[in-house]
């Protein structure tokens, strides 16, 4: 049976932070996928917006010839923090420069005729009255 590679790229949230290691979901993706062959390469890092994700997503997506990725990108990009805060413009034009580079790259699988196909995850909703009193969904 043909092995399919699947890139989660991601934020803290990918990565799993504060859960127990295995129990991230793209460790319960892989365990979970076990007749497909799946191997899932778990590229999440703490922190990051789509900023950072852009500058990375050649060796840590494309080196890998994956047939899927996963994005799951946009809690730190509205972060109430300046440190990570990305005006939604800038999360508009990294988003797309990542779906028109995946886009002109292709893997030797037949899967999806060659092309990657990205999946994307959008970051939970903030609840508005926990960890901060002044987070909104807004934002």
């Amino acid at each position: 049976m043909k092995n399919f590679t699947m890139v989660a790229f991601g934020d803290s949230l990918t990565y799993g932070y504060g859960v127990l290691k295995g129990i991230e979901y793209p460790c319960r993706l892989e365990k979970h996928f076990t007749n497909l062959n799946l191997k899932v390469i778990n590229k999440g890092i703490n922190g990051n917006t789509t900023r950072e994700a852009l500058a990375r997503l050649e060796e840590d997506v494309l080196s890998y010839s994956p047939e899927i990725v996963i994005f799951l990108f946009g809690s730190n990009d509205c972060s109430l923090s300046e440190d990570y805060y990305r005006p939604l413009i800038e999360y508009e034009k990294n988003i797309t420069c990542m779906i028109k580079t995946l886009q002109s790259f292709s893997h030797t699988s037949t899967f999806n005729q060659g092309v990657i196909l990205p999946i994307f995850i959008t970051p939970p909703p903030a609840v508005d009255t926990d960890f901060f009193p002044f987070t909104t969904n807004d934002r």
